[in-house]
């Protein structure tokens, strides 16, 4: 199970689209390339999703064409054969909001990883606070499971 410190945002489906493309110009572009469109409000951002009318490469790029200068976030995806279109406006920034928790949480683990190796190597276990340049023998210990934390966390992508 996966604490979280934020509750999850659920899709709340909006009224019909007839109204909504005229919002956005985004909307309205990707009306034009999109079948079988639905819209969905996640928090402020407004999410539209569809299915592109004509499959190729031609009409994903006019599509793309079309958003490159707005402000909105666009992804495709290939599912059985044909190419489902999400279109979010405002565009995710480009740093989560999230980033001091991450960032926090990087730095703890390094501090434990040095001192627990500074640990097996002999030194005793409060020396962080009477000598703490002996941090640095736990550096190769650190870096051995600091790498393999990381090519975890990036096999997540």
């Amino acid at each position: 199970m996966r604490a979280r410190f934020w509750k999850r945002p659920t899709l709340v489906p909006e009224e019909p689209p007839e109204e909504l493309l005229r919002l956005h110009p985004a909307h309205a572009a990707a009306g034009e390339h999109l079948r079988d469109i639905r819209f969905f409000r996640l928090g402020d951002e407004a999410v539209l999703q569809g299915w592109l009318k004509y499959e190729g490469p031609d009409a994903r790029a006019r599509l793309k064409n079309a958003l490159e200068r707005l402000d909105v976030g666009r992804f495709f995806e290939n599912v059985d054969g044909r190419t489902r279109v999400t279109v979010v406006h405002p565009k995710a920034p480009v740093i989560p909001p999230e980033w001091p928790w991450n960032l926090l949480a990087f730095v703890l683990t390094a501090i434990s990883t040095l001192w627990a190796g500074a640990y097996l190597e002999g030194a005793p276990w409060d020396f962080p606070l009477a000598d703490p340049a002996r941090l640095a023998d736990g550096a190769p210990f650190s870096a051995a499971l600091m790498g393999i934390l990381a090519a975890h966390e990036l096999g997540h992508y």
